[in-house]
């Protein structure tokens, strides 16, 4: 009888309060989670679920899990449609087709996510489907230059500081006029530059420098 009261009790209070507070009894929005801060033996802060890229890569998600927040542990070793962009370990958001990376602005070895045309994203790590232009801050891999990638044109610039290196994802594919007739295997562009690649399918060409 007392177990049927507490459930009851439990149901009751739910139906009634439309907010939730964690450490507050005034919430101020649908979950309101208040921290101690004075409290140095009190560990603030919302873990998400950790999952690694390759068991992320075997769920399907659907549009209804939009906006779904996750904390990938390893990148996906054979990817979907949905995980291509789980190239690493991090924070990431279902957008309602694919997963994409938080911005992390200050990390110089990751990407901030995927690239739309007319739109600049920066970071690092590869070369996104749906790039055009990246605004280099760590160094980046050139996906092959053939198949879909043929005829496509890439902008790569480095922010306020060189020594990014531009690679080729598989041997010498790039092709730097000014250096010869000799393919190379990375380019290092200068402090805010500008390089332009041009795939022809078997080699990417640096067709501008500006």
């Amino acid at each position: 009888m007392r177990k049927t009261a507490l459930l009851a009790s439990f149901c009751l209070s739910v139906t009634l309060f439309s907010q939730v507070g964690i450490n507050t009894t005034t919430p101020n929005a649908s979950l309101d989670v208040v921290g101690k801060p004075a409290n140095p033996a009190f560990y603030d802060g919302i873990i998400a679920p950790r999952i690694t890229g390759n068991q992320l890569s075997a769920k399907n998600y659907t549009p209804s899990q939009k906006g779904a927040i996750v904390y990938v542990t390893s990148a996906a070793n054979n990817p979907t449609v949905q995980t291509k962009n789980v190239k690493e370990e991090g924070y990431y958001y279902f957008d309602g087709s694919i997963w994409l990376r938080f911005s992390s602005g200050l990390d110089s070895t990751t990407y901030s996510g995927s690239g739309t045309y007319g739109k600049i994203r920066e970071g690092s790590g590869s070369v996104l489907d749906d790039d055009y232009t990246i605004i280099l801050k760590g160094n980046i891999t050139l996906p092959s230059p053939g198949g879909s990638n043929t005829n496509r044109i890439l902008v790569l610039c480095t922010a306020n500081s060189g020594g990014k290196l531009i690679s080729s994802s598989s041997g010498s594919q790039i092709y730097l006029p000014l250096h010869g007739p000799v393919p190379s295997t990375t380019v290092n562009p200068n402090t805010n530059k500008c390089l332009t690649f041009h795939s022809k399918g078997n080699y990417w060409y640096v067709t501008s420098s500006y």
